[in-house]
């Protein structure tokens, strides 16, 4: 079963996917531009062992997709 959620004003999109039962992978896809295939922007590197977990990390994961990086100093 896949689990997507969407944050659309930013056109990011959260999928988390169990391809092997107890075994939960997450995705951040990017928006769709000029008809082209959304783009993974993140994934899982390792499989985690709840749904939480995943939509937990993937989260985090939409987040620093999200904020701005910190101002440097000149």
């Amino acid at each position: 079963m896949e689990l997507r959620g969407i944050d659309v004003r930013r056109g990011l999109e959260l999928v988390v996917d169990e391809p092997i039962s107890g075994r939960f992978l997450w995705a951040v896809l990017g928006r769709e531009v000029f008809g082209l295939p959304r783009a993974t922007l993140e994934k899982a590197a390792t499989p985690q062992p709840t749904r939480s977990q995943a939509v937990q990390a993937g989260i985090a994961a939409m987040q620093r997709h999200i904020e701005p990086a910190p101002a440097r100093r000149a």
